[in-house]
């Protein structure tokens, strides 16, 4: 290969359009990693108990818990606390993962052709697709918060229920009843135990 030969070959990968293309293919990566640091969200399972804890102990558990999880423990507890023989409940609910947000995405997508001719009278041609994503944000007094389709709240895997009256198997049974028509989760998934 001659001097010439290689400088051309230079020219042609350092010149606008591939360039171009190189910083666009590195900010799209980029911002694939940010997003998808931005939307994991740790898996949880938390109890809580009608006994008053220390204002330490409310604090952690409300940063820990989101807001259907709390709505999900204070309506199973209200539930359950109101059936008869049952009395005081304490409850642990594991679930699957935390609440997931879909984003809104806009599109944008493009299609270009070259063609390339040689001083040796060959050609190419040269076709390129240009699709990127980005999320759609909205913002609101400098803060910036991406725009949510929609919330797909996390799935139950398990339930443990300490309750007063459930040394009685008739309680115990109606409790299990109740906590599998509540999630829809099969029974085997729910465990029952007499508080002491």
């Amino acid at each position: 290969m001659n001097f010439k030969g290689l400088m051309d070959t230079i020219n042609k990968l350092t010149s606008k359009k591939n360039a171009y293309n190189i910083v666009v293919v590195f900010l799209l990566g980029v911002l694939l990693v940010m997003l998808s640091n931005f939307f994991k969200t740790p898996s949880s399972a938390v109890t809580t108990s009608t006994q008053e804890t220390t204002s330490n102990d409310s604090a952690s558990t409300a940063n820990v818990l989101t807001s259907y999880e709390e709505q999900t423990k204070k309506e199973l507890k209200a539930m359950l606390s109101k059936m008869k023989g049952v009395g005081r409940v304490d409850l642990m609910i594991n679930f699957e993962c935390g609440e997931e947000y879909i984003p809104a995405y806009n599109t944008n997508g493009g299609k270009s052709t070259t063609i390339e001719k040689d001083n040796e009278g060959g050609e190419r041609k040269i076709e390129q697709d240009n699709n990127g994503q980005e999320v759609v944000v909205s913002t609101d007094g400098g803060k910036t918060t991406p725009f949510i389709l929609k919330k797909i709240n996390p799935k139950v895997e398990g339930v443990i229920i300490v309750a007063e009256g459930a040394e009685n198997e008739k309680i115990k049974k109606d409790i299990i009843a109740a906590i599998s028509s509540f999630f829809g989760i099969p029974n085997y998934k729910i465990q029952v135990f007499a508080m002491n």
